[in-house]
């Protein structure tokens, strides 16, 4: 974002909602988190993570990144950067509170600024049925998916050992510091909504 002088990546409401399952060890949410926990642990300088596609834009007076493509890798990071804070009991750690904007569908945008930027405890010690019925009106695919994304994130960090003596602390270090994202930024003469149904 410092680089594009840019604030926040946004999510335009012409993409897909957040889709990324986490419930078995083949979904998306428990393959990216396997794999950055798995190069953290061999000692890898840096670790590579698929291109994005972005244009710079503005999006109520303000400059943003339109994400085109690599939304959903995006929005599984940020919430691991909320995860990782709660646990950490750090709020340095969320490099990514109010960095994305999801306009996607309006609850969504209302759920991530309540319950993974805000009060992320509610939805790692609560169940989705227990969720679902507290806040009926948050019962959403795209949430659901979030949701259990935070809950598997979470069990995969507690999961975590080594010898450092804070090792969820060493990981999000390296995530921070040595995760690269390759970021594609489209010229401004081309539509975004075009490449996206491109790609």
């Amino acid at each position: 974002l410092g680089l594009n002088i840019a604030n926040s990546f946004y999510i335009a409401p012409y993409q897909r909602g957040y889709k990324w399952a986490s419930a078995t060890e083949n979904d998306p949410v428990f393959i990216l988190m396997k794999d950055l926990i798995e190069s953290w642990e061999s000692g890898h300088g840096e670790y590579y993570l698929q291109y994005i596609t972005t244009k710079r834009n503005r999006y109520q007076d303000t400059e943003v990144l339109e994400v085109i493509d690599g939304q959903q890798r995006l929005t599984t990071l940020s919430v691991m950067f909320c995860v990782l804070s709660h646990i950490l009991n750090d709020e340095k750690a969320n490099i990514t509170r109010g960095r994305l904007l999801y306009q996607v569908r309006p609850k969504v945008t209302a759920f991530f600024n309540e319950f993974i930027y805000g009060n992320i405890t509610k939805v790692l010690n609560s169940d989705w049925e227990a969720f679902k019925t507290e806040h009926p009106e948050y019962n959403e695919q795209d949430i659901y998916y979030l949701f259990h994304a935070a809950s598997r994130i979470n069990e995969q960090l507690l999961k975590l050992s080594s010898t450092d003596v804070n090792p969820i602390n060493s990981f999000g270090q390296f995530v921070m510091k040595r995760v690269k994202i390759i970021v594609n930024n489209v010229k401004a003469n081309i539509s975004c909504e075009k490449i996206f149904s491109n790609l």
